[in-house]
């Protein structure tokens, strides 16, 4: 288990029904996506950066923070769609 200090959400503030829910849902999904690209680019930034490629390199960091921004904002639509925290 890992050390975070982030407060679990109880079942009694978390009643997002119907299609509040299913938009909540999907921007995770969304927001994991963008994390996962973010990710690739990075470990692309790396090899790029190892192979002495700084063009390609600097392209996949901004590609990786551009990622980074897109899961960002889905992750604030998601906790703005959560009825527990209006």
């Amino acid at each position: 288990m890992s050390n975070s200090t982030a407060t679990p959400i109880t079942a009694e503030k978390n009643n997002v029904k119907g299609d509040a829910k299913q938009s909540v849902i999907e921007n995770h999904k969304k927001a994991a996506l963008h994390h996962e690209a973010a990710a690739k680019n990075h470990n692309d930034a790396a090899k790029f950066r190892q192979e002495g490629n700084d063009e390609k390199a600097s392209e996949s960091t901004v590609k990786a923070h551009g990622h980074h921004a897109l899961a960002s904002e889905h992750q604030r639509q998601a906790v703005k769609n959560n009825s527990w925290n209006s």
